[in-house]
């Protein structure tokens, strides 16, 4: 196995600590060459952890196409709507891409980045990391294996996990639709894409109901200001007041968003001016706190999606019906029960792996970007496996719009005769 060279392109939370780490537990498969992030204090994080010569070390990606340095792949974790631009400019210049979701906020774009990889015979990965966990993958295996019959139907919850939601949908950077995407396209797509992934069939219709019912104004607490910081009379009632909520033991993740991984002082001065001090009830968000997607598949089976950012857990519940089983599992436990309908019979699994936010899907999807690069791998979130999840989420997005059923071969067609590729 050779050693792939990579440039990092966007050092904030999920390019420097969801992939890039397999480069330190594995350091002859994979190391960074360059890294491209405007932000000089992430940039110079990111140089020092992974080891990236301060000549190789970019503030903008102009930058660093005017002078590239050799290497053979990208990792692209810039923001959602910065995503087209660097994937297509490196699938270009003959380099393999790890793209993280969405690929683009314009489905247009979606289609073309498949045609680019294509057409320079590159490979194009999504970030769609539950595919990688332990979790995930067992109840393909038993789909596949038929152990609970032919797949009926799926139903999953989303329980986003209310600290995690007024983090990142009502103060963060998905807060709003016009200077992000859709909730469903930036949460969950990568859920539509595992219910692809078992139904092992194109998708043929899509319906969505979703609302912004709490964080709104009417909902602010009398006397409410527009900072937790600005002496708001609610601050020691309120679930959401910032200084409290960042000051849990198990704020995880997002206390070192709020400053750059700044100290608390440097945290609570980050709440008088950025954008994680702002009343959760005061503020210009609108991605939905609840929403349903309801789907239909070619093959007959359906999905019925439940999203949530109003819960205690940070979790997904999943229930797999078929002819001849049931399957109830439970992501955050890691645990599987398997019901079979003829014996009665009840089977517990307990799964174990890599404890990484995400079950192990991080390291896993990493690992495998490296094999496919190298002529192996399961290559299993490929941009041809990942375009049809994108289209649904699009196509739910507009569901919940109009209120309409949309059939997704009629969206694809409408899309391609338009081909707006102007703008994400």
């Amino acid at each position: 196995m050779s050693k792939i060279k990579v440039i990092a392109i966007g050092a904030g939370d999920r390019g420097t600590n969801a992939y890039a780490p397999y480069s330190l537990q594995n350091p002859g498969e994979l190391e960074f060459a360059a890294v491209v992030e405007p932000r000089q204090s992430r940039r110079e994080n990111f140089a020092k952890m992974y080891g990236v010569p301060a000549e190789n070390c970019y503030a903008s990606a102009d930058e660093f196409w005017a002078k590239p340095v050799k290497a053979d792949a990208a990792i692209i974790c810039t923001s959602d709507k910065e995503h087209y631009e660097p994937a297509k400019a490196a699938l270009e210049r003959g380099h393999h891409v790890l793209l993280e979701k969405p690929l683009s906020t314009n489905p247009a774009r979606c289609i073309a980045l498949r045609e680019i990889a294509e057409k320079n015979n590159r490979v194009l990965m999504t970030c769609y990391v539950l595919r990688y966990t332990a979790f995930y993958q067992r109840i393909y295996e038993m789909i596949e294996s038929g152990k609970i019959g032919r797949l009926i139907s799926i139903q999953q919850h989303e329980n986003i996990g209310h600290a995690h939601f007024s983090h990142s949908y009502v103060r963060g950077n998905w807060h709003n639709t016009a200077s992000s995407c859709p909730m469903i396209l930036s949460k969950s797509c990568h859920d539509l894409d595992i219910f692809f992934w078992f139904a092992a069939s194109p998708c043929k219709s899509v319906q969505s109901f979703g609302t912004l019912n709490y964080f709104r104004k009417e909902n602010a607490p009398t006397g409410a200001t527009s900072r937790c910081t600005g002496g708001c009379p609610a601050r020691e009632s309120c679930t959401y007041y910032a200084p409290a909520l960042y000051a849990r033991e198990n704020a995880g993740f997002s206390s070192s968003i709020v400053a750059d991984g700044g100290d608390w002082t440097a945290r609570i001065e980050a709440f008088k001016t950025g954008p994680y001090g702002k009343c959760v009830f005061l503020n210009d968000n609108d991605a939905c706190d609840n929403q349903v997607v309801n789907i239909l598949f070619e093959n007959g089976v359906t999905v019925s999606f439940i999203i949530n950012g109003l819960t205690y857990e940070c979790n997904r519940n999943i229930r797999i019906y078929g002819t001849e089983g049931e399957i109830r599992g439970d992501l955050l436990r890691n645990t599987l029960d398997v019901y079979l309908l003829k014996s009665g019979t009840v089977e517990h699994i307990e799964l174990h792996s890599r404890m990484d936010r995400h079950g192990g899907g991080d390291w896993g999807i990493a690992h495998d970007f490296v094999e496919v690069i190298n002529g192996r791998g399961q290559k299993l979130t490929s941009v041809q496996n990942s375009l049809e999840s994108h289209m649904m989420a699009f196509a739910a997005e507009e569901s919940r719009k109009t209120g309409k059923v949309i059939e997704l071969q009629d969206y694809m067609d409408r899309l391609k005769a338009a081909g707006d590729l102007s703008s994400e």
